[in-house]
């Protein structure tokens, strides 16, 4: 990409390595303002089959069924004030 391309392009979003409890690996962030998960197909059936999945994030929940939204508050949030604390890859 030259540098004038860079200067015309505009960041919609933005991702970062996870791990899940049992070791997958995916991307969890912000794209145009939505919460979202990436996953990368399990099964590659032909050339045309897409090498990941993006999923919009829903909020996780407590053991007694309610919102746990001290947890979701942070998750994958993205903005200026905590740019320094969580690099994108």
């Amino acid at each position: 990409m030259s540098e004038s391309e860079k200067m015309e392009s505009e960041r919609i979003g933005v991702l970062w390595k996870a791990k899940s409890k049992n070791g997958m690996e995916y991307l969890k962030g912000e794209v145009l303002g939505e919460r979202v998960v990436v996953f990368p197909t399990k099964e590659k059936r032909t050339e045309s089959t897409p090498d990941y999945q993006v999923l919009k994030s829903v909020p996780t929940r407590t053991d007694k069924g309610k919102v746990d939204e001290d947890k979701q508050q942070d998750k994958g949030k993205y903005n200026d004030k905590n740019k320094d604390k969580r690099t994108p890859f």
